[in-house]
């Protein structure tokens, strides 16, 4: 047994399983240099260089070194259907063209039974239109990367789509999510794109409507820059983007998405504080601020005077300036939040007391009249406080039926 014999068998074993030297190289860490000296019979490879390349080979060493015994049937070792069907092609080439034309009709039917066109499945796969065309055409004998990606969109096996001999089983469409629906949308033509974006971009702001960019970056985690670039429909947002977005309004994707349906009903997101949703309306117009500041200031008005204080001395007590307090009171502006718990602070009332005109301004916090009021408004914010809040007086009020041996019916 000459090194050169070894050499020349380590040639056909790795050329039949469809190396060349370079790309055997590649797949075993090894250079390119060692491998070419190898297939001339220069050196002995070391033990631990034939046990990489007999196991990239799938081969054991002793058949690489043993000459004198014929080439093992190397379709036995390959475990990939994708290899075995290449490596029939190449033992058989005049069948080659045959075969490409029923690969053809095989892909063609399952594209068919999912309900997906060639550039749909282009955009699902992530491969080039160009691709698709090869195996629409029965040009090229596809690469394996490409047959993998297709089959991965196409949700089959390689088997199905590399044997035609096999019976094709009942597959039902493929349901496109709407990200995935409103990208492929997006990616067809520029048109479409801008024309997307836009809408999209608008229907975002709408719905962030009393949340700042601030506030969403910092419960999602998603950088302000990528919501700017929604909000101003410079760009096609990405999936995971999207979803935490949409956890975020507590809507679906769909909602979302789909621009031309009307906006979701009922309770969109966390719930906005009443100050926040007061400077909404007061943003809106002239007479919105008249008819909103007019009846807050009244009530400010009241709060001091009950408690003493006049305007220069509200402003020293709080810290606050008293330019600020005297353009509140004559209702011409709404204070910052800050502002405000300092001004609530010496009245000794709530936020809510002061801007909700449906809460008697004479209702202390402690009162029950006051916990009444400040618990229904919290109700009215939140459906998920609203839920809390609903299931805790039911528990209290089955403990207190317990304590006192009562029954639903003689409470009632």
């Amino acid at each position: 047994m000459s090194l050169l014999e070894v050499g020349q068998r380590f040639e056909q074993i790795y050329t039949q399983r469809g190396f060349n030297a370079f790309q055997l190289a590649k797949a075993t860490g090894l250079s390119d240099a060692l491998i070419s000296e190898l297939r001339r019979g220069l050196h002995q490879p070391k033990p631990e260089t034939l046990e990489k390349l007999a196991s990239k080979l799938d081969v054991s060493p002793q058949t690489i070194l043993n000459t004198g015994e014929p080439l093992p049937q190397l379709e036995s070792f390959l475990k990939d259907f994708y290899d075995i069907t290449r490596h029939r092609l190449r033992q058989c080439p005049e069948t080659r063209q045959a075969y490409l034309e029923e690969l053809k009709t095989r892909f063609l039917d399952i594209c068919k039974a999912r309900a997906v066109g060639p550039y749909e499945l282009a955009q699902m796969a992530g491969i080039s239109y160009t691709a698709i065309q090869s195996l629409q055409k029965a040009e090229s004998f596809p690469e394996k990367e490409t047959v993998q990606k297709v089959c991965r969109a196409l949700n089959v096996s390689e088997e199905l789509l590399l044997n035609p001999q096999l019976p094709l089983p009942k597959l039902r469409p493929i349901r496109l999510t709407p990200w995935r629906k409103y990208a492929m949308f997006c990616k067809k033509s520029e048109e479409n794109e801008k024309a997307y974006l836009s809408k999209l971009s608008a229907r975002f702001r709408r719905l962030i409507e009393g949340h700042s960019l601030y506030e969403i970056s910092k419960a999602t985690g998603l950088q302000i820059r990528t919501l700017s670039n929604l909000a101003k429909g410079l760009a096609y947002p990405e999936k995971t983007t999207v979803e935490k977005i949409v956890r975020f309004l507590n809507i679906s994707e769909k909602e979302f998405l789909n621009v031309d349906a009307d906006l979701p009903s009922g309770e969109i997101g966390p719930p906005i504080p009443l100050w926040k949703r007061k400077k909404m309306l007061i943003r809106q117009s002239q007479t919105a601020k008249i008819e909103c500041l007019g009846p807050i200031s009244q009530r400010f008005r009241i709060a001091y005077t009950v408690k003493g204080f006049s305007q220069e001395s509200l402003a020293q007590a709080t810290g606050v300036s008293k330019a600020t307090v005297q353009t509140f009171a004559a209702g011409k502006f709404l204070p910052t939040q800050t502002n405000l718990n300092k001004l609530l602070k010496p009245l000794g009332i709530t936020e809510i007391q002061l801007l909700d005109t449906a809460v008697p301004i004479n209702q202390t916090p402690d009162s029950f009249e006051g916990k009444w009021k400040t618990l229904e408004q919290r109700m009215n914010a939140s459906k998920s406080v609203r839920k809390a809040c609903l299931a805790k007086f039911s528990e209290k009020l089955k403990a207190l039926c317990e304590t006192e041996s009562l029954t639903a019916y003689r409470l009632a």
